[in-house]
């Protein structure tokens, strides 16, 4: 039985159809994620990460030229590099759920019973929610007892005076099992990454082609920097975008050009 380590440092059963299951998810024909799947197991060895892993495959779907593929696949990284400060990704969210048919606001200042509060998104549907976005920028951290504790506190001293009706803690994490024990005894939303089964954070995106910005090869530096001061998250955003905003940002056609073909290929699947 063969074990990869983990970036929190846990070691797992290697399994070669969870990576067929995920290249498959990311658009790869079967043929081409069994072809993948079996090289990173003939070249597997002992003491080998996921990090290794993730890096040999996104290779391997380069070569096949299938860098859109890959990108995808590289789904988790893309968010994490969202940050360092984690506003991008809370405005992310925020759009991401307005894709799910929610009213969102961002940076709400809001008075609790004891002290005043900044929550991340208020969202609304046929209940209002408070959103509290936990990001992390390294693999390997998960959102544990204290977050899920942390936000639920801050629910108990805001809901009433602001007509909130439940918590709901977001995070682009794997969320400990305490956590989730906790939030669900206490009756507080959490997502997550993996979970729930059927609503994570990585099954929303999925679900309806929302990839962020970050997910494109060529989003670097500046460019990153400048889609995010316009609140261009999202790959979608990217395949017909407001030209004259860009270009007066400073961001070149030749780049434009560029980031606006890979955004199409991604968002096609």
């Amino acid at each position: 039985m063969q074990y990869v380590i983990k970036a929190d440092g846990e070691a797992v059963r290697f399994k070669k159809n969870k990576i067929k299951k995920t290249l498959l998810k990311a658009g790869a024909s079967r043929e081409l994620a069994n072809f993948i799947s079996n090289k990173i197991e003939h070249k597997f060895r002992k003491g080998m990460t996921t990090e290794q892993v993730l890096r040999y495959a996104l290779k391997l779907l380069k070569k096949h030229k299938r860098p859109e593929v890959a990108y995808r696949y590289n789904l988790k990284r893309a968010i994490m590099s969202m940050g360092p400060a984690g506003f991008a990704f809370e405005e992310f969210i925020s759009q991401l759920l307005k894709e799910y048919g929610y009213v969102t606001t961002t940076n709400n200042f809001l008075k609790g019973k004891n002290v005043d509060h900044e929550v991340d998104v208020i969202a609304r549907k046929k209940l209002v929610g408070m959103v509290e976005c936990k990001y992390h920028n390294h693999p390997g951290n998960k959102s544990d007892l204290k977050v899920a504790m942390y936000t639920y506190a801050r629910f108990l001293d805001i809901k009433k005076r602001n007509k909130i009706n439940y918590p709901w803690l977001i995070t682009n994490t794997k969320c400990t099992n305490h956590a989730i024990r906790y939030s669900l005894g206490v009756k507080q939303k959490i997502t997550g990454w993996l979970y729930p089964k059927g609503e994570s954070l990585q099954e929303l995106i999925v679900r309806k082609n929302l990839y962020p910005t970050t997910i494109l090869g060529p989003v670097y530096g500046k460019i990153k920097d400048i889609l995010s001061k316009n609140k261009i998250l999202m790959c979608r955003d990217l395949i017909n975008p407001d030209l004259k905003i860009l270009r007066n940002s400073g961001i070149k056609d030749r780049d434009l050009k560029n980031i606006s073909m890979q955004a199409k290929k991604i968002c096609s699947f």
